[in-house]
């Protein structure tokens, strides 16, 4: 009696193991150790795998360790569909032809070159990518948190404050891709990581392709239904940062409402979109309006960039932000979204701080309630609480900083501040 091969069809003794034609294993032991081992090793020893974080599509995404510059890591594996694994090697099913394999990693490649371009703190940051073990890898710094769908499945409904936030934050990331020419063509909640200090972080740029705004190429129609503006299910339509505002736009709706919104082809003859106020009864009119624009049906009825979208969304300068001077990790940038906000050092049964500076190196030089920045008459303005380092200013042109303030400084955007050791770039939005 002969056993089959499943992947190669070759007739194979009832006794084999691995098939004689094509090595892959005959066992249900085998087939089933697709992972990685952990505690495998990638790139000569740089890199150690952990453990699965996630699996979906074309990838595999560890948790490992990069050995060299001692850090924690997210490694995406690509995994061909109906592959199998002989001890860390990938073995591709005969169906997938070896030019289609190649299209493979040349795709992962792009993937990750794509996304080295578009730094920012909002935008999950690539370190190298290689090839190994018969298929591609791309590392990527790890991000501690858990996906917006699944916040909002676990949640329901996200408060309006909180949902503008994570708005500001991925439109700011979206600003960096397209300033490079770059689509993601895939925002979702699925695709937006919540890290440890509440902020949004854009992953997964599979889908990102290049284009000049407005003018017509041919790109493969990927997309996810009801995120997605009607001009992305044609081969051939002309691209605009404004696709990818629409995909954020219906991200927040959903994210508000609980509702996914009804797919664009069925808004063509009769706009079914639901106003969010019709189901969340409360919601700030202004975050309203910027979500139906954003989902226009004409392009050309949308914002046209980011910049519209912020400069509508934060109410022309309304809201700034502090940006570290030397990010260390994935440290973020604080949005300065209220009118009076604390900085200092948590502690516990002290009074709270509104931004906490206790994690950055350096925060031995700051008080616990060392400073506060508020919006007054139009302005941002800083004052020192008394803190024992003091609160130092370089103005936008100075060549160092000045002497500790002493009483309400007016902030411009391009200003740098020293809270003790620990110094941040004011910018306004």
């Amino acid at each position: 009696m002969s056993t089959p091969c499943p992947y190669c069809s070759a007739e194979n003794n009832e006794n084999a193991v691995t098939c004689i034609t094509c090595g892959s294993p005959l066992t249900a032991t085998q087939l089933l150790t697709y992972l990685l081992p952990t505690g495998s090793f990638l790139q000569q020893g740089k890199y150690q795998v952990e453990k699965v974080i996630g699996e979906g599509g074309f990838g595999i995404t560890y948790r490992g360790v990069d050995l060299v510059n001692s850090r924690n890591v997210a490694i995406k594996e690509n995994w061909p569909e109906k592959a199998i694994r002989q001890g860390t090697t990938v073995v591709w099913p005969h169906t997938i032809p070896p030019k289609d394999r190649k299209l493979q990693l040349i795709k992962v490649a792009t993937e990750a070159r794509f996304l080295s371009r578009c730094v920012h703190s909002n935008i999950v940051r690539v370190y190298e990518w290689f090839e190994e073990n018969n298929t591609a890898y791309v590392v990527m710094a790890f991000v501690p948190g858990k996906p917006l769908s699944k916040i909002l499945e676990e949640e329901g409904p996200l408060p309006k404050e909180r949902v503008r936030r994570y708005f500001i934050q991925i439109a700011e990331a979206l600003r960096a891709v397209h300033s490079v020419n770059l689509l993601h063509r895939d925002i979702k909640p699925e695709n937006i990581l919540i890290d440890q200090q509440d902020q949004a972080v854009l992953i997964d740029f599979g889908a990102t392709k290049e284009f000049i705004a407005g003018q017509t190429r041919q790109m493969s129609v990927t997309l996810t239904r009801g995120y997605a503006p009607l001009e992305q299910y044609s081969y051939r339509s002309k691209r605009w940062p404004a696709t990818d505002i629409y995909a954020l736009s219906a991200s927040m709706y959903e994210l508000l409402t609980g509702q996914l919104p009804p797919e664009a082809t069925d808004r063509i003859q009769s706009d079914t979109l639901i106003p969010p106020r019709n189901l969340v009864p409360g919601i700030d009119p202004l975050l309203e309006q910027v979500i139906i624009t954003g989902m226009k049906m004409r392009v050309q009825e949308r914002f046209q960039s980011i910049d519209e979208l912020l400069k509508v969304i934060t109410g022309g300068g309304q809201i700034a932000k502090l940006i570290p001077i030397q990010p260390v990790g994935s440290f973020p940038e604080f949005f300065l979204d209220k009118n009076k906000l604390i900085i200092g050092r948590i502690e516990p049964e002290l009074p709270s701080v509104d931004i906490d500076l206790d994690s950055f190196p350096g925060s031995n030089t700051v008080s616990r309630q060392h400073g506060e920045i508020y919006r007054e008459a139009g302005q941002w303005k800083i004052i020192d609480l008394g803190s024992v380092n003091g609160i130092f200013i370089k103005a936008t042109g100075q060549s160092r900083f000045g002497t500790r303030i002493t009483a309400p400084e007016i902030l411009n955007s391009g200003d740098k501040i020293a809270f003790g050791k620990v110094c941040f770039r004011f910018q306004n939005i």
